[in-house]
């Protein structure tokens, strides 16, 4: 069997279902850094350290080594699209040689107590998607306010699911998808030669108004349908089912905390940055509760 096979297996439903308790426990122990009337940043409070932890939880890297662990994974998670900067090639490589001494004390420990991780299972780290999610959480919740939808979770916790797939519709962090022609084909009546490259823009595919009707609003309960944003066939996103219910429990916790959460800043869309490097998504978002 391939490690995709036995990754895969890891990443069910059923299987994912076991990590719930742990999740929304460190969902709340960030959720409690927040002080109401206290202007503070999603992104470095909430989003970012609830990603590593999630991402740390599953491989099996102890929890206090969960952000060392994310700073080597957003760098690395830089060498899987097509264009870096020098600064960032650097950082790759550097982060590249870290994590493997890392990986290789925690594999030998394993190897003398195994556990109920990855870890355990595979000789390779699993890092893929950490900054995905971190994006999702920060994204989802400032589209969630922007569009006036996080109260709606607030009422109804069973909303998370949906609202989950709509956030991720709305602002997908994976915006393209690139596939090589083997052969010579007409796509879309699109002409494509062998080695040529063609890349399917996501971002426009979700936004279809042949697919989804009134496209550009945020609807929390909307039925998606078939997602675009995890891929599809042999390249499916192992780890969608872990992000969804992260994702799920990040919105939940945070409705059900802080009900008059809110942007900060000022105009419309408050104090938010948003970053394309890699994974699309915001990496910056003031809020107040």
């Amino acid at each position: 069997m391939t490690i995709r096979g036995v990754v895969h297996r890891e990443f069910t439903p059923r299987r994912v279902e076991r990590f719930e308790p742990a999740l929304r426990e460190m969902a709340g122990r960030l959720a409690d850094r927040i002080r109401p009337g206290e202007p503070f940043d999603l992104w470095t409070v909430f989003a970012r350290p609830y990603a590593a932890r999630v991402a740390a939880t599953l491989v099996g890297i102890p929890e206090e080594d969960a952000d060392r662990a994310a700073d080597w994974a957003f760098d690395l998670a830089r060498a899987f699209f097509p264009f870096m900067s020098p600064d960032l090639v650097a950082r790759a490589e550097r982060s590249a040689v870290e994590i493997q001494a890392y990986m290789q004390r925690l594999l030998d420990e394993r190897r003398e107590e195994p556990r109920d991780d990855l870890v355990s299972m595979l000789v390779t780290p699993e890092v893929a998607g950490l900054e995905a999610t971190a994006k999702g959480v920060a994204t989802g919740v400032y589209q969630l306010l922007a569009h006036g939808q996080l109260g709606r979770i607030a009422d109804d916790p069973s909303l998370a699911p949906t609202a989950v797939l709509e956030v991720l519709r709305m602002a997908p962090p994976a915006q393209h998808v690139a596939r090589l022609a083997g052969d010579e084909m007409v796509c879309q009546d699109v002409q494509l030669h062998a080695g040529q490259v063609a890349s399917a823009n996501i971002s426009a595919a979700c936004r279809d108004p042949r697919r989804y009707a009134d496209p550009d609003v945020l609807d929390v309960a909307r039925t998606a349908g078939k997602q675009l944003y995890f891929g599809a066939g042999a390249h499916y996103c192992l780890g969608a089912n872990l992000a969804k219910v992260g994702l799920a429990i990040a919105f939940e916790t945070l409705a059900a905390r802080f009900p008059g959460l809110a942007l900060a800043g000022d105009g419309d869309d408050g104090d938010v940055r948003w970053d394309y490097e890699g994974f699309a998504g915001v990496v910056h978002l003031t809020c107040t509760v």
